[in-house]
């Protein structure tokens, strides 16, 4: 577990009602299609269905991290 240590886990969290996910997933759609989109954008739209969600900006991609 320590390897995942900064994927997080979702403790305690209720779940969500179907609809409110397939509304998730037609907004990130959405966001995905628009060519301003922005990181903010897929960040609000996660929060909205993950309690907790937050992203902290390092300025680096996936790739550069490991």
């Amino acid at each position: 577990m320590n390897s995942f240590y900064e994927l997080g886990v979702i403790v305690n969290n209720k779940k969500p009602i179907k609809q409110e996910v397939i509304n998730t997933i037609n907004e990130l759609k959405r966001i995905f299609e628009l060519k301003t989109s922005k990181k903010s954008d897929l960040v609000n739209a996660m929060s909205k269905i993950i309690a907790g969600f937050n992203h902290i900006e390092t300025g680096k991609s996936l790739d550069q991290k490991m």
